[in-house]
């Protein structure tokens, strides 16, 4: 299967051509030809008229030639010559030869050899019509009401239904009035009303084919605009998930690259925080030691953000997991945080039942949700407000483990942005709370890397709830 792409006139894309097996064209367009379609419809339907035409002949020839009429074979001849002269058009226009690549050429050479076609029918009349109607002669008038209604699909190109039908009884009029008589006037009223029944005919015909092939042009159409927007669609994303590898790989790599340096500065800094190798003299540079640990650890707990967040966007985030009590490492998140709830004046209690079953997951990571999640609420929260931490097993299995705060909330807007990395609500910028915002991020990731999910609900002013969900297949059985 070969494929070339026409212009039109004026240089413009007018269609994608396939040839198949059959060697008939079958135009795609991506503008729609409507003309074009239609010939090669035509083109392509034209044989089987030409073969019933010539059968047609073949058989009032046979029957002229038993019944003594003369120059019969002459007739026959020209029908003949006339129907392969309209099968050699097939043959130019299939294959685009010459000045068949012209739509000028297409109308006119299938307009001509049809008059040629009808004319040399109609010439039959010459040799079959006689005043007194023999068999042979109303055969003939049967045979050429079968033509006429045979013809009836060229109506989709009316110039080239109108070229056969005339000459076809230009001629047979011709005849006719040559042995005119009262049988032969009502057959020549009858031929002139059966014309028009079958123009009509080829018209309605006409009218709906070219109605469906303009419907599957433009199907075909459409159909090439969707496959061209899925083009763009996969080169996007194909594009996206480049970038977001580059982005994942370019994290991993600075932040290792960052980790080694600011591990000896932390530990250089704790030096001469503690002065274990004697007293440094001037108390101002413990404090600007100490000034400068904090900040490495800061720094550092950036950079393992940035860490955790490319692995689970490369989908290389690890777990190792092992049967858990969630309640020593909530514990242990929430007693390293009473020094911030402490400052800030914040109340923080937990609610943990005594009964919970353990959790297959993997600790550090389960105690890293905890301590993103606890220390969100208590970054959001205002002075005198209070944190909750509750665990519970659900009615389907799963366990739920909730922080929820009574702080100033969410807005529905922010809820759907918030979970994003490197996003923050506007009320935490205007404040200067500080914060990546990658927190929560994280904690989606890590939740969805253990089967569960994580969930927030949020109302402005009236506080904040934030879940994670672990299925119930995670949850450790403990037999009774």
């Amino acid at each position: 299967m070969t494929a070339r792409l026409e212009c039109n006139g004026t240089g413009s894309e007018v269609g994608r051509e396939e040839n198949f097996p059959n060697g008939f064209p079958n135009r795609i367009p991506n503008r729609f030809n409507a003309e074009q379609a239609l010939f090669e419809t035509l083109y392509r339907n034209r044989p089987s008229l030409l073969i019933g035409n010539t059968l047609c002949g073949l058989l009032m020839a046979i029957i002229g030639w038993f019944d003594g009429y003369a120059y019969v074979e002459l007739w026959f001849a020209g029908v003949v010559a006339a129907n392969s002269l309209s099968l050699s058009t097939v043959y130019f226009f299939k294959n685009r030869i010459g000045p068949y690549k012209s739509p000028f050429i297409w109308r006119w050479s299938f307009c001509l050899t049809n008059i040629i076609g009808g004319a040399a029918q109609g010439a039959g009349a010459f040799l079959f019509l006689s005043p007194e109607l023999q068999f042979c002669a109303l055969l003939y008038l049967f045979t050429l009401g079968g033509l006429m209604v045979g013809t009836t699909p060229v109506g989709i190109f009316m110039p080239g239904y109108f070229a056969f039908i005339g000459g076809l009884l230009t001629v047979f009029w011709a005849a006719s009035l040559t042995v005119l008589s009262d049988q032969i006037a009502i057959i020549l009223v009858f031929t002139a009303l059966y014309a028009a029944v079958t123009t009509k005919v080829a018209m309605s015909i006409g009218q709906t084919v070219r109605k469906s092939l303009e419907l599957a042009a433009t199907n075909q159409a459409l159909a090439h605009k969707l496959i061209d927007a899925n083009q763009v669609l996969n080169k996007a994303r194909t594009n996206a998930e480049n970038a977001d590898r580059a982005k994942s790989e370019f994290l991993a790599n600075i932040s290792h690259e960052l980790r080694t340096p600011l591990n000896a500065i932390l530990g250089f800094s704790d030096v001469l925080k503690q002065q274990l190798w004697g007293a440094i003299g001037d108390p101002r540079y413990t404090e600007y030691a100490a000034d400068i640990h904090d900040s490495g650890q800061h720094l550092l707990s950036l950079i393992n953000q940035l860490l955790d967040i490319s692995q689970a966007d490369a989908g290389k985030l690890q777990l190792v997991e092992e049967e858990i009590d969630i309640v020593p490492l909530v514990e242990d998140a929430c007693h390293l945080l009473r020094e911030v709830a402490h400052s800030q004046q914040v109340s923080l209690s937990l609610s943990l039942g005594s009964d919970l079953p353990p959790l297959l997951a993997d600790p550090m990571r389960v105690k890293q949700i905890m301590l993103n999640l606890i220390g969100n609420a208590l970054k959001y929260s205002a002075e005198g407000g209070m944190v909750t931490v509750t665990a519970a097993l659900s009615g389907s299995g799963e366990f739920t483990v909730a922080v929820r705060d009574n702080g100033a909330g969410m807005s529905p807007e922010e809820l759907a942005q918030v979970k994003k990395a490197f996003t923050r609500t506007k009320r935490a910028i205007v404040s200067g709370t500080e914060g990546s915002g990658l927190g929560l991020a994280i904690v989606e990731s890590m939740i969805a890397a253990h089967g569960g999910h994580f969930q927030l609900q949020s109302q402005p002013g009236e506080g904040t709830t934030a879940q994670i969900i672990f299925p119930a297949s995670r949850v450790v059985r403990v037999a009774a």
